[in-house]
């Protein structure tokens, strides 16, 4: 079951890599299925620890994507 979770990771990191639009969610993307590959080739976490890890990564990464742009946000309209 692993084998083909991998395969299947494996094949779609190759195609976001071939096909993503925009670079930075590619980039995004792809560093979250790295990190599934890697825990399903060390198979040190189950499927449901993996899922809850990268879960809270998104979670994290969107909270702070957010947080970046308010700042940006405010600090463009300190500029004008």
């Amino acid at each position: 079951m692993g084998d083909s979770r991998l395969k299947i990771l494996t094949e779609a990191r190759r195609i976001l890599e071939e096909q993503a639009d925009s670079p930075n969610d590619r980039d995004s993307v792809v560093k979250l299925l790295d990190i599934l590959i890697l825990a399903l080739e060390k198979n040190s976490l189950s499927a449901e620890e993996t899922i809850q890890n990268v879960a809270q990564q998104l979670i994290d990464n969107n909270s702070l994507l957010a947080l970046l742009k308010q700042q940006t946000d405010e600090l463009d309209a300190l500029k004008s």
